[in-house]
């Protein structure tokens, strides 16, 4: 599976899991329940706030959001993104979060054959094929 049809997997996941009152994704619903589409929505949301904003703002989404930052360090041991979770490590440690940033920015490749590589392994895996049969998700 492409990354480009992994990322309108994620989009499906979001869409199939919006709270009614609010239409943002809850995300509570998204970490109950199938292994695969909870690392997929971590990764990519992640990936995308630390790019997006950066990691000072993704350390304080992560002590203060609904996906502490252990979650997100188990999604990326999970996954092989073994690059994004030593940058992780760094970060805890309060070493430089401006170098840091510039360190991540050039994961994409790490982070796409991590993404990539974990969803063509899981597409095996019986639980996550039910899943995308039940959210209409064709691969």
């Amino acid at each position: 599976m492409s990354l480009d049809k992994i990322l309108e997997l994620f989009e499906v996941i979001r869409n199939k899991n919006k709270n009614p009152f609010t239409t943002k994704a809850d995300v509570k619903k998204i970490l109950e329940g199938n292994i695969v589409k909870k690392n997929i929505y971590i990764q990519i949301i992640s990936d995308s706030i630390i790019k997006n904003s950066g990691l000072e703002t993704f350390l304080f989404e992560c002590k203060n959001g609904k996906i502490s930052l252990a979650k997100v360090k188990h999604c990326f041991k999970e996954t092989g993104f073994l690059s994004g979770l030593k940058i992780l490590q760094k970060a805890n440690s309060r070493a430089n979060l401006n170098e840091l940033d510039l360190e991540y920015y050039k994961l994409e490749s790490d982070f796409e054959k991590s993404l990539v590589g974990y969803v063509e392994a899981e597409l095996k895996n019986p639980e996550f094929k039910e899943y995308l049969k039940s959210i209409q998700f064709i691969e």
